[in-house]
């Protein structure tokens, strides 16, 4: 019976668990890796958008918000399908890629156009 009971916890302990490895942290430190691979003049382009949103889920700054979606689908569970956008290098298509919905100069947090 104990060997049962040991196999047991030795399969529940290999088996695939959610591993939640993004998080606010983790994509803060993405963020903040690809703002360094940005010109000076498109740091401050991305800095611009940032405070003119004033949305305030999340602070104005890049790494706060890339979690911002995760942020807001906590309470938008419709928007779980716009949390990323997969565009192919060869062919890009952000309309395709977002389902149809154009491209906007809007800030995501006003809602949708």
């Amino acid at each position: 019976m104990r060997r049962l009971a040991l196999l047991c916890a030795l399969l529940l302990l290999a088996a695939p668990h959610a591993a939640l490895a993004w998080g606010r942290e983790g994509h803060a430190v993405v963020a903040q890796i690809a703002r360094g691979y940005l010109t000076p003049k498109a740091a401050a382009a991305v800095e611009a958008l940032l405070a003119a949103d004033t949305d305030a889920l999340t602070n104005p700054d890049l790494g706060a918000r890339a979690s911002w979606a995760d942020a807001w689908r906590k309470d938008h569970r419709e928007t779980t399908e716009w949390h990323f956008v997969d565009i192919e290098l060869e062919h890009p298509d952000l309309t395709g890629a977002c389902f149809g919905f154009p491209a906007s100069a809007t800030p995501a947090s006003n809602g949708r156009p």
